[in-house]
């Protein structure tokens, strides 16, 4: 824009303007002035290695479109985790190096093994009951030998050692019961028998024990002994040995028949 007007010189100091100027100086006065005010400005200098862009240039900014609301369907629990290469839904490798172990089927007895324990039962329960009796004997009859002294605490170390021996015999007929259960049911049945005649009728049992059993050398001892007999003592023993039998078989049947449920959903 060029600030000079055409009705006033370029190279002519601007005239005083008053109330007696004549107009067409009044009129270059106020262009010059006007022309002062709306002088070029320069452009303001890119930095640089801008380049400068022309207002023409520009880029017409159009406001994307609002895309319409989508209901999202909710994240599920399939989605892998960052840096794993299983893919979102696909099922774990199945390793094949590990084999189940196989169900191992509890061994049952036959008809060979039941006997043997019937056998067992008949011959170990007898045998533990005698070592018991005759034990408790030999202790009764020391012990009694001296009532009427102050108690000195004697012992018979033989009548001990009995006692002892029949306890080991009766926790190997109740450990057998893991094999049958006949071993422990068979003794229980024979000690319990015996246990209630001596406790129920312990007269005969005295006097039939005494006529066997007892000699010169052994009548004190065969003579306590059954009164071990006829206090109970038998008695409680087969009890024992009957209901652990007993409790044996119906929890190895209870064991048999509940393996045999979980076979079935397994298979299933």
């Amino acid at each position: 824009m060029s600030t000079s007007d055409p009705h006033i010189p370029s190279g002519e100091p601007d005239p005083t303007i008053d109330s007696t100027s004549p107009l067409q100086t009044t009129r270059g006065a106020a262009a010059r002035a006007a022309a002062a005010h709306a002088a070029e400005r320069p452009a303001p200098t890119p930095p640089p290695g801008v380049e400068a862009v022309h207002a023409d240039a520009m880029p017409t900014i159009v406001p994307d479109p609002v895309p319409e609301p989508v209901h999202a369907a909710p994240p599920t629990h399939d989605t892998a985790a960052p840096g794993s290469a299983t893919p979102p839904g696909a099922p774990p490798a199945s390793r094949t190096d590990v084999v189940p172990p196989e169900p191992v089927a509890p061994h049952a007895t036959g008809f060979g093994g039941q006997m043997w324990g019937v056998v067992l039962g008949v011959l170990a329960t007898p045998a533990a009951l005698v070592l018991a009796l005759v034990g408790q004997g030999r202790i009764l009859a020391v012990q009694s030998g001296r009532q009427s002294d102050p108690w000195d605490a004697s012992l018979d170390v033989l009548g001990i050692v009995l006692v002892t021996a029949a306890v080991l015999v009766l926790g190997v007929l109740v450990y057998l019961g893991l094999w049958t259960a006949v071993v422990p049911i068979t003794g229980g049945v024979i000690a319990t028998a015996f246990g209630a005649v001596f406790l129920y009728a312990p007269g005969i049992a005295r006097n039939e024990t005494m006529h066997w059993l007892a000699t010169d050398s052994s009548r004190d001892t065969v003579s306590h002994a059954t009164v071990a007999g006829t206090s109970g003592t038998i008695l409680l023993v087969g009890f024992l040995l009957l209901s652990v039998g007993i409790t044996t078989a119906m929890a190895k049947r209870r064991g048999r028949v509940l393996g045999e449920f979980r076979e079935r959903g397994r298979a299933a």
